[in-house]
């Protein structure tokens, strides 16, 4: 399964309206863009761009791409991709694009009819109710098997080091478990005990596995192994 990570171009998406899509598509031309309001925003991506679309939903005459714009996303893009609250379509011509990854609503055959764009690089909302997620442009996309996130970039630092560290922790908890040194309880812990820091500071030292962590600084931890963390309702039990 390709990770997709790369730099979010948005756009935003509404069921037409014919006087408003009349203003919309010559504001189009005026710019030089040609074709439907779909391809504008593919038009104007770069190397290590994401495309992010909220297309409401729609999957019926909703498919924003197919065989076509997902070959020019990945011209335009190079490792690039998409992430779209909407249909595709053309997934068995879709699926020969390499290098590129899509995530999408649902499937069908229906060409993309009735929409309109309501904004390019602007912000978009991704979901519905509590489960919405907002994405900027610029953010940070990375999207794996288990779903999608947009990272805005002054986090950017912050959350690679935790995801590194979530790696070494997790990978030496496996060690850990396997040799029964540790409970699972212990392992799923979110503050880690001074004695279980020190034996991961050293796996990550001597251990082949660990050279790519030896970087990471733990001294936080440390803190709140010593000091509790307030946030760990598991400890509290």
């Amino acid at each position: 399964y390709k990770k997709l990570v790369g730099r979010a171009v948005t756009a935003m998406y509404a069921p037409t309206r014919p006087d408003y899509y009349e203003d919309m598509a010559a504001n189009a031309r005026a710019r030089g863009y040609s074709g439907t309001p779909n391809q504008w925003v593919i038009d104007s991506l770069q190397n290590r761009d994401v495309l992010v679309v909220d297309m409401y939903d729609k999957i019926y005459k909703g498919t924003f791409v197919g065989g076509n714009l997902t070959t020019a996303i990945k011209q335009k893009t190079g490792t690039g991709g998409t992430v779209i609250w909407g249909g595709i379509r053309d997934i068995e011509q879709m699926k020969k694009v390499p290098d590129v990854q899509v995530y999408y609503r649902g499937i069908d055959p229906t060409p993309i009819r009735d929409f309109c764009m309501l904004g390019m690089n602007c912000p978009v909302r991704l979901g519905d109710g509590r489960d919405a997620a907002i994405c900027l442009p610029g953010d940070i996309v990375y999207g794996c098997s288990g779903g999608v996130l947009f990272i805005p970039p002054h986090l950017a630092v912050e959350v690679v080091n935790g995801g590194a560290k979530t790696q070494a922790k997790d990978m030496f908890g496996f060690e850990m478990i396997t040799r029964n040194r540790f409970t699972t309880a212990q392992i799923d812990k979110n503050t880690w005990s001074k004695e279980m820091l020190d034996l991961l500071v050293d796996f990550i030292r001597t251990d082949p596995r660990g050279e790519p962590y030896r970087v990471l600084d733990w001294s936080h931890e440390y803190d709140l192994a010593c000091h509790g963390d307030p946030t760990d309702t598991q400890s509290a039990l």
